[in-house]
């Protein structure tokens, strides 16, 4: 999730602020064929790899929702800061970030679902050295299927996606409007 929104933050910025023509077309992101990529690389049964793949299947999301986050900020804010002195590190601190800050954890949360939930990049990448939430509850529907162990797994794969909603709804009622009006 985190080097999703690594590498998403400089795309969304161009994407939601530069007129860019075919930028429908950055926007629909698609990897085909990865299973083959990565074995070609030897990337498949790594670490490195499963992560590399999570991340290249979370970064379409992110970067659709910091798309439209840096699109919804105001020009005029931005062109008071330039007018006031306000440097490219001032005003990433003080006018992007508190800004985009709903869809920067929108997009976490997107990342994060995708993440936890993917099954067949884990699969066909990581498994058997890798086991994953998803891995472990497609076994169960497999050759001994188990009502109950696979409720229980279920449960297990919604319970992170639920308390990470509670944390951030939390966190976005705190100061999103403040912060974004400048006035914490």
């Amino acid at each position: 999730m985190l080097l999703s929104l690594l590498l998403s933050l400089p795309t969304s910025y161009v994407l939601g602020r530069k007129k860019i023509s075919g930028k429908i077309l950055l926007i629909l992101v698609v990897a085909l064929f990865l299973s083959r990529v990565f074995t070609a690389f030897r990337l498949s049964q790594t670490f490195f790899g499963l992560v590399l793949a999570h991340t290249l299947m979370s970064i379409p999301y992110m970067i659709r929702v910091m798309t439209n986050s840096f699109q919804a900020i105001p020009q005029d804010a931005i062109d008071a800061a330039e007018n006031l002195g306000a440097n490219t590190f001032v005003k990433i601190r003080d006018i992007f970030l508190p800004m985009i800050r709903p869809g920067l954890l929108a997009g976490m949360i997107f990342a994060f679902t995708v993440s936890i939930e993917e099954f067949n990049l884990t699969f066909i990448i990581g498994t058997p050295t890798f086991e994953t939430i998803p891995t472990i509850l497609y076994s169960f529907i497999g050759y001994y299927f188990i009502r109950t162990n696979a409720s229980v797994v279920a449960l297990l794969m919604m319970k992170p996606n639920i308390i990470m909603l509670f944390i951030v709804e939390r966190f976005l009622k705190s100061d999103y409007l403040a912060a974004s009006l400048g006035k914490m």
